[in-house]
């Protein structure tokens, strides 16, 4: 029995940056490509709060392009695959051109801001003004702010810290 001794899997969840493009393909199955926005913070080395976002190239294939079709532009996407890398030959230069992405394997739309729910309650038609359908966007910048001032007024200073007892250390 042989042991793997490498892993290609990716977890990403993120806002969609716009609604994803869907295309048959010649042998009769689909393809859809999306992209998802992931945030994180940090602090720069004059402690200044900076924010950085990290676009992530998503490819579905086979029963997961019909979920996909439900997704729409800031979303919150979960995907689950593997990092894939195509290469080719430039034809105008002659270089070689690599683009990488996820392939995903599996795929959950974890917030559509009420979608789907009103959309049972209608019928099928969303009726919602779209101006109801954005606030989510306002909701997570207030959040991610209200998150950044409170890091921020934690102590950094390990001297203000309290000892760990000596009995509580693991090792």
């Amino acid at each position: 029995m042989a042991v793997d001794k490498s892993l290609n899997m990716v977890v990403v969840m993120g806002n969609v940056g716009k609604d994803p493009d869907i295309r048959n393909l010649q042998n009769g199955n689909q393809v859809g490509n999306v992209s998802v926005a992931t945030d994180e913070g940090y602090f720069d080395k004059n402690q200044q709060w900076q924010d950085a976002t990290e676009w992530h190239r998503v490819t579905v294939f086979g029963r997961a392009v019909q979920k996909l079709s439900k997704v729409r532009k800031g979303d919150v996407l979960m995907v689950e695959g593997k990092i894939k890398t195509d290469s080719w030959d430039d034809a105008q230069t002659g270089q070689k051109r690599y683009s990488t992405y996820i392939m995903a394997q599996r795929i959950k739309i974890v917030d559509d801001h009420g979608r789907a729910k009103a959309e049972r309650e209608n019928g099928g038609y969303n009726q919602q003004p779209a101006q109801q359908q954005q606030p989510y966007q306002q909701q997570y910048q207030q959040q991610q702010q209200q998150q950044q001032q409170q890091f921020q007024s934690q102590p950094r200073d390990m001297s203000s810290m309290p000892p760990a007892p000596e009995d509580k250390l693991p090792f």
